[in-house]
């Protein structure tokens, strides 16, 4: 596939939320990664994220679209359940594509509705790359705003108060780092539930 440019940015102005992410990798990497921030629109609270996808889930998931809806269909085929158990008939909704400059670019908007109900804008800027690539990752920023911002750098600053300490001690700025994976899980029932988790780090900066 080669190298291509994805920049996603995830906007919620009920929550004072905002996510900017862009793949750093070529696409057919495994994983493919991006990285970026999650933070308040003033910028107040924010908390660095690298997102990894396998290339493994990338071919077992699917999307179905009808009209301007997308749902993700699990390794079964059928419709990815949220955390809760509730199945995501039409997680994207309001999806609309536009090419630009003879074609070399797309750019993807919609909106995100995620398992609280909150609902989030998105757009996707690429020079194209897997529509499912961009679709998951939509999915991780959700599920990761879904946990909250605020719970995010609680959890990293708990996990990681000896760095941090270590880190303004020497004299550096300490910046938290969330590295989230895209982890479905099947339930009891064997149906697919979408998921994420994450490891917290810190980067001492001078």
């Amino acid at each position: 596939m080669g190298n291509a440019q994805l920049d996603i940015t995830f906007l919620s102005l009920d929550q004072d939320e905002l996510a900017d992410v862009t793949m750093t990798t070529f696409p057919d990497s495994d994983p493919v990664y991006l990285s970026g921030w999650i933070s308040t629109l003033t910028r107040d609270r924010a908390i660095e994220v690298g997102i990894s996808i396998s290339q493994d889930q990338i071919s077992s998931f699917s999307l179905t679209e009808s009209g301007t809806s997308i749902s993700v269909n699990g390794p079964d085929g059928d419709l990815l359940s949220d955390f809760n158990g509730n199945v995501m008939s039409d997680p994207i909704s309001e999806y609309e594509l536009f090419s630009a400059i003879g074609g070399r670019y797309e750019i993807h908007s919609g909106a995100f509705t995620d398992p609280n109900g909150v609902a989030y804008d998105f757009t996707a800027s690429t020079d194209p790359v897997d529509k499912v690539i961009i679709v998951i990752s939509i999915l991780v920023l959700g599920c990761l705003l879904a946990i909250g911002l605020q719970a995010l750098i609680d959890d990293c600053k708990n996990n990681q108060q000896q760095a941090i300490k270590a880190c303004a001690d020497a004299g550096g700025l300490p910046s938290l780092k969330a590295e989230v994976e895209f982890a479905p899980a099947q339930d009891a029932n064997g149906k697919w539930r979408m998921g994420c988790r994450h490891v917290c780090a810190v980067e001492c900066r001078n």
